[in-house]
């Protein structure tokens, strides 16, 4: 994939680029619920070749690592500026947020070796602003 000049000219060297969520809590049926948006200014694949990533987001629900609390998008071909928008949703007692985490982590698809991670971050659900749809 060439992709041409970078979108983020001005961001710092070690910026490891944007990743642009909303979150979100429904009380009456007790999920939270997150979209993905996108992501701005991913590091190249390999910058010496101009080849873009193929990125992806997985999204634990901390703590605990087990496969019902991991949600992942689809991948985006050759982009460092990928859009998702799509919706994950997690059932959760209003109890438990202050306790809870999400962590997001970007990560180049490939499907002849393994996927290599591009970022990572880390967001407490204490502060959730809990509203009904």
């Amino acid at each position: 994939c060439d992709y041409g000049e970078d979108a983020w000219p001005n961001k710092p060297q070690d910026a490891l680029g944007y990743l642009q969520v909303a979150i979100s809590y429904d009380r009456p049926t007790s999920r939270v619920i997150v979209r993905i948006v996108a992501a701005r200014g991913l590091k190249m694949r390999d910058p010496a070749r101009r080849l873009a990533p193929n990125p992806f987001v997985k999204i634990y629900l901390l703590p605990g690592r087990k496969v019902s609390n991991k949600r992942r998008t689809r991948f985006v071909p050759c982009s460092t500026d990928p859009e998702w928008n799509q919706i994950v949703e997690w059932q959760v007692m209003p109890g438990s947020l202050p306790s809870l985490y999400l962590e997001f982590s970007v990560w180049d698809y490939d499907r002849l070796t393994e996927n290599n991670a591009l970022g990572q971050v880390t967001v407490s659900l204490a502060a959730i602003t809990a509203f009904p749809h």
